[in-house]
């Protein structure tokens, strides 16, 4: 920067040194608080005195140097600028032997005179606070004798309350001739100038204010925010930053000025960073351990700089730089000190836990897992899972009770599971021990249960299988969500779960769809999942409530939950939910006929499960990924899939019978008939095996046609059709129209009967989607869905199925029925008819009455 640029206080030292020139002696204090601009003004300065023809040597106060006698006076003296002969005569002086400090001063100032003899002489000195004692009466010897001589003195200090060297400062300044500057921190309309002339055309007006709101004027934190401001736009120039951008050189610039300045001043300011609002001198005197008039003259010191505001640091970008340059073993110290202090305060548990985990160092006194554990539910309530999880994990370190210890464990196993299920390795072996001594709650218990299982530790979870077999066999749980929730665990396990226990297992998912999910069972499933809290309800209870919905014919309200529940999942960091709920949605899309999301859902879910756990749930995405991939005749990708390592643990749950399913599809599409019979047989026997032999759940039966279809086997395609017809909610309108198409072909002559068996696999496979359930009407559903072209790899462009309404219309139009006499017939209107065949048009890809009755064998015959 140039003098100029320095206002009056530039022009005042001009002034100074031309008075000097003529052979008046000066002296020139510059005083301000820390880091308000002095040493610039020096530099400026030296550097306008060199271009007048003035000689000027410098030298710097230090801290470190402040017991180093004459280390000022030497800095001064050896200065590259000085004639070879003066620097000769100087150190004759310096290093004669015997010689005592007044003649040392008496003989520099000799030489010095003679120099000032040609040339106006300028001696400089920064920091003059720091400078050892010696040089300070050198330079009081010199001052005393410049009046008529041109040698200038110019210097800067840091003069606050307790200042060090006051004698030193009033003789200084008892000079006649002594011009005393006071540098304050810029104004907001000089920080204002100063940004708009750094950063011109790249600040938005409403980033402007934040420059003063943060710097407080320090010209030193300024300058580090326009270099942070400057490298954001560099990075990011396509955007409008609105406030000023905090970065390295703001944390470079604050670390400079605690280093630079008095141990005291940079100890009150750790400990205003620590305590924050609550920082005040008498808590910062029991802090710091220091007097309270200490604490005070060194926050007036520091109000001086900016970087205060009323005795608080002004602003958090401001704190977090103090706090960076706490030292590691001062950091926890201190943090546990502060953590004490806001107890016996009063202060919010929050704060408290805040210090205890910013400490970092377990602490036995017994307040402090009760904190933790009270700022760990409200972080969990909030949905601040991270928090919750460290308090939980300190607590655990600072507990002293084994009880207590083991309700901990538990509960960060849970908390830990809901955003990363591989966490927990470290926590099963306690809750393990904890379970065979009979130490666990149900809730423990089934925490441990559902942690074994993730990873796919079949053999060390059998003790709490047996334990949760017994408790579903006995209808034991007082907890009613452990109800569901166990059954949902023998659903999703089956072959892992005794006989009596799937037996009373009877509320469970195969059980209603068995009896028909009623209306009573969908608004039970509706309130679940209206009163569902991510951080604390168990996700089977709410994968049972959806696929209730689902089963229930409430796709979209099914889809519905799982957007909103996913979306505050994926907002706190619950990967676990984020992923099933993902699943979950994949599966709906699939019943819709909708691949293109289904595949999205399920790569998303197969994504986050693959990062967080190895374990057999992610046989569940991959089988729907196979599914949607092979349906849009994406064989690479299916290819992909069916070569995918799947986990060992997968053998042992429910997603194994629906990958062979979906393997099974993977064949029939690459014309691999007989392949694709053997997955859809093994599929079939472990449905029965495990009690999930409901078309609903795994229609196989259907799956098997299609391959028998494809092997010309139409007698067995046709029992496997019926028998599918006989089970709980397989008699659906695709395949009893199936059956029909089948019965015809078999008649039929060469050239009708490949489009019959054409039309009848195509039926099979759309039977996949939307369907009717045990007589209820799909609510809020489209009740037919089409399935996309997937070119000739043996998947042909699908009819589409009609609702009951519009079949009847079609059937009669097709039949050579008018609009009017078909609105006699079924008692509706002429307009309501017109509706109905617009869509029938639409999804039987006809154009009209003529083309309809070439499809009369669709639409006909239900």
């Amino acid at each position: 920067m140039q003098l100029a640029d320095f206002g009056s206080t530039g022009k005042s030292l001009v002034n100074l040194l031309a008075e000097c020139e003529t052979g008046q002696g000066r002296v020139a204090v510059i005083s301000g608080a820390g880091a308000t601009g002095k040493s610039s003004v020096l530099r400026a300065f030296g550097d306008h005195a060199v271009q007048a023809g003035a000689m000027v040597l410098t030298a710097y106060g230090s801290l470190a140097e402040r017991s180093t006698p004459y280390g000022v006076l030497m800095q001064l003296l050896q200065a590259t600028r000085l004639p070879p002969a003066a620097a000769e005569r100087l150190a004759q002086i310096i290093h004669a032997p015997e010689v005592d400090d007044f003649a040392v001063v008496a003989g520099v100032w000799n030489v010095l005179h003679d120099l000032a003899k040609d040339r106006c002489l300028v001696l400089i000195v920064d920091d003059v606070q720091y400078a050892d004692r010696r040089s300070q009466h050198a330079l009081l010897y010199i001052q005393r004798r410049i009046e008529a001589a041109r040698v200038m003195i110019m210097v800067t200090e840091w003069q606050h309350p307790g200042a060090e060297h006051p004698v030193f400062h009033a003789e200084l300044t008892r000079h006649p001739a002594c011009l005393q500057l006071w540098l304050a921190p810029l104004s907001a309309e000089e920080v204002v100038r100063r940004v708009t002339t750094e950063l011109p055309g790249e600040l938005s007006p409403r980033a402007v204010p934040g420059f003063t709101a943060i710097s407080g004027g320090n010209p030193l934190i300024l300058k580090a925010l326009i270099e942070d401001h400057r490298a954001a736009m560099a990075a990011d120039g396509a955007g409008e930053l609105t406030e000023p951008i905090v970065g390295n050189a703001l944390r470079d610039g604050v670390s400079s000025c605690l280093n630079r300045w008095r141990p005291q001043l940079r100890v009150v300011l750790h400990g205003l960073a620590v305590l924050g609002d609550w920082a005040s001198p008498a808590a910062l005197a029991e802090l710091l351990d220091l007097d309270q008039p200490v604490i005070r003259r060194s926050l007036a010191a520091l109000d001086g700089t900016g970087l205060l505001d009323s005795g608080r640091l002004r602003h958090p970008a401001i704190r977090g730089a103090v706090l960076a340059g706490l030292l590691p073993g001062a950091h926890a110290a201190m943090y546990l000190r502060a953590a004490r202090l806001l107890r016996d305060e009063g202060a919010d548990p929050w704060e408290i836990a805040g210090h205890l985990l910013a400490a970092g160092r377990p602490v036995t006194e017994p307040w402090v897992t009760g904190i933790l554990r009270k700022v760990a539910d409200h972080a969990l309530a909030a949905g601040w899972l991270p928090r919750a999880i460290d308090c939980l994990d300190l607590a655990l370190k600072c507990s002293s009770t084994e009880r207590e210890r083991i309700g901990l464990i538990a509960e960060l196993a849970r908390v830990r599971s809901l955003v990363n299920p591989s966490a927990v390795a470290g926590l099963i072996g306690p809750l393990r021990s904890a379970f065979d001594r009979r130490l666990l709650s149900d809730r423990e218990a089934f925490t441990l249960t559902t942690c074994l299982l993730w990873r796919d530790a079949v053999e060390p979870a059998e003790p709490a299988m047996r334990w949760l077999d017994d408790a579903l066999a006995a209808d034991s749980f007082l907890d009613g969500d452990l109800d569901t929730a166990g059954a949902w665990l023998r659903y999703t396990y089956p072959p892992l779960f005794t006989p009596a226990a799937a037996a009373a297992a009877g509320v469970g998912l195969p059980a209603q769809i068995a009896a028909g999910i009623g209306p009573a069972a969908l608004r039970d499933a509706e309130r679940t999942l209206q009163s569902c809290s991510i951080t604390d309800s168990i996700i089977d209870v709410v994968l049972a409530a959806l696929s209730t919905l689902i089963h229930g014919g409430r796709l979209a309200q099914a889809a519905h939950w799982c957007a909103i529940l996913g979306d505050r999942a994926d907002r706190i960091g619950a990967d676990t939910w984020t992923a099933l709920l993902a699943d979950v949605q994949s599966e709906i899309c699939l019943r819709r006929g909708d691949l293109t999301a289904a595949e999205s859902h399920a790569r998303q879910a197969l994504s986050t499960l693959q990062q967080r756990a190895q374990t057999a749930v992610v046989g569940s995405p991959i089988a729907h990924l196979l599914l949607a991939t092979t349906w849009d005749g994406k064989l690479a990708e299916a290819e992909m899939l069916v070569n995918w390592p799947l986990p060992a643990g997968i053998v042992h749950t429910r997603f194994w019978p629906q990958y062979l399913r979906a393997r099974g599809h993977y064949h029939l599409a690459m014309k691999r008939a007989y392949a694709a019979l053997v997955d859809f047989e093994a599929c079939g026997a472990l449905a029965a095996e495990w009690g999930l032999d409901l078309p609903a759940l795994l229609p196989w039966r259907g799956d098997a046609a299609q391959a028998l279809l494809a092997l010309n086997r139409f007698g067995e395609a046709k029992e496997i059709i019926a028998a599918e017809r006989a089970r709980p909610g397989g008699d659906t309108f695709a395949v009893r129209t199936a059956a029909l198409r089948l019965d015809t072909a078999m008649t039929a002559d060469a050239v009708v009967r490949p489009q019959l068996l054409r039309e009848c696999a195509d039926l099979l496979r759309t039977n996949n989607f939307t369907r009717k359930t045990q007589g209820q009407d799909l609510v809020g559903e489209q009740p037919s869905v089409t399935l996309h072209k997937t070119g000739t790899n043996g998947y042909a462009v699908s009819s589409a199925i009609l609702s009951e309404a519009e079949q009847r219309v079609a059937v009669l139009a097709a039949r050579g029925h008018t609009n009017r006499e078909i609105s006699r017939k079924l008692f509706i209107t002429v307009s309501t008819v017109e509706q109905h065949l617009t869509k029938v048009y639409r999804k039987l890809n006809v154009n009209g009455r003529s083309d309809l009755r070439s499809k009369q064998p669709l639409v006909d015959g239900a």
